[in-house]
């Protein structure tokens, strides 16, 4: 939802119509309106499809919000401009999943999506690449938006800490791609030499995590809002981001990952190929060094972070461009005083 709202963010001079389409949900169908300029059709896609086709064509431009919603659309990428967002790469997460069917289906409807979108929206040049080559498509027009919120203030941790003992921070959930069991690994090694802090919106599987691990006292286990968050990263040193070496990884633009880098915060990594990091300069631990505990000194990490700040001003300057070039294409084709259908 927070990459919906900053598209969203992006159209809020002009009237916006979403179509909340659900296969069991929105049986009785209704309406609702966050503001002013936005209208929310909540729809059954078996009791409401010939509406949702109506909907669709009354629009002169249609903006998808991932693979999983162009499946409730399909016949109107025939028929109007199509802007698909690719929140990630679907047929292959499923796959990760162990999901044979889900894959099947979502590799059918993706390649629809490609070939018929009017463009891509992608978080990651890395993945506007792979979709390129997997769908055998060279001329995918694609605009590149990484994940991460532009123009708000962001943390800035100058110093290390102050008492010679480095903390570790994780904010995430307990998905398997997190490797959250390999990091409690990896904390219950080091637990005598560092601190660690784990924000989660799922604190209870940490705890039955920690007895299991003897980790009970060993973390500060907090579930925190939004607005919190950025007061622990600047407690912390390093962030725990342990992806594997898998094509979903090496596509995905993490919103964690630029959230650290904003914070100073230097992410340990299993291996670096994570999205378009590595092609700007995002330094990073690995995690053996960390193991075998060859850590920067007070002066190689603040130049790290430094370098991290770059890399983020710069992402944030090309993603400025990339949505202002965007909003111009799809203004463009919905002419003045029309509605974009979202």
């Amino acid at each position: 939802m927070q990459r919906v709202q900053a598209i969203d963010d992006v159209f809020q001079s002009v009237e916006r119509v979403y179509l909340d389409v659900s296969y069991r949900r929105n049986v009785l169908l209704h309406i609702s309106r966050p503001s002013d300029k936005v209208k929310v059709w909540h729809l059954n896609f078996f009791l409401h499809f010939w509406l949702i086709m109506f909907l669709g064509l009354k629009g002169k431009c249609l903006y998808v919000h991932s693979v999983y919603k162009a499946q409730f659309i399909l016949p109107l990428y025939f028929l109007r401009p199509v802007f698909t967002e690719m929140h990630g790469i679907v047929p292959e997460e499923l796959a990760s999943c162990g999901s044979k069917i889900g894959t099947w289906f979502f590799d059918i409807i993706e390649a629809c999506a490609v070939a018929r979108s009017y463009a891509l929206i992608t978080v990651t040049r890395a993945m506007a690449e792979h979709l390129r080559k997997k769908h055998r498509l060279s001329n995918i027009k694609t605009y590149v938006f990484p994940n991460m919120r532009c123009g708000e203030s962001q943390t800035v941790r100058s110093v290390s800490a102050s008492d010679d003992v480095y903390t570790i921070i994780y904010a995430g959930g307990t998905d398997h791609w997190q490797n959250a069991d390999m990091m409690l690994d990896v904390i219950g090694k080091l637990k005598e030499k560092f601190k660690f802090i784990i924000l989660t919106g799922d604190p209870e599987w940490f705890r039955t995590r920690f007895r299991d691990k003897g980790l009970e006292g060993k973390v500060e286990l907090l579930s925190v809002s939004r607005s919190e968050v950025e007061d622990y990263y600047a407690r912390a040193d390093f962030g725990f981001l342990l992806r594997n070496d898998h094509p979903v990884n090496r596509v995905a633009c993490p919103t964690k990952l630029t959230e650290y880098l904003s914070a100073g915060v230097l992410p340990i990594v299993i291996q670096p190929n994570i999205g378009d990091f590595a092609a700007y300069g995002c330094s990073y631990l690995l995690l053996d060094d960390l193991l075998a505990m060859k850590l920067p000194d007070v002066e190689g990490l603040e130049r790290m972070r430094e370098a991290n700040r770059a890399v983020i001003r710069k992402m944030e300057s090309d993603s400025v461009s990339t949505m202002e070039d965007l909003r111009a294409e799809v203004l463009g084709i919905c002419q003045p005083k029309t509605k974009s259908i979202h």
